[in-house]
């Protein structure tokens, strides 16, 4: 799952993270190498991605 807008080669993790690494300039950069979503198993699918939507969007507000 990608966000609107970005490139669908960043479908590929090893691509991504490269991305990442050449962006981040800063000498104390720990880039993220995974992230790790779970849900319960009684939580549909759409409800979990809708949570999990909302969660990509408030870590994004906070970096930033």
């Amino acid at each position: 799952m990608l966000p609107e807008g970005a490139p669908g080669e960043y479908l590929d993790p090893e691509r991504l993270f490269n991305a990442v690494e050449m962006a981040e300039k800063r000498s104390d950069a720990r880039p993220a190498k995974k992230i790790i979503y779970a849900r319960s198993k009684s939580t549909d699918r759409h409800a979990a991605m809708q949570t999990a939507a909302k969660g990509i969007r408030a870590f994004r507000k906070w970096i930033t």
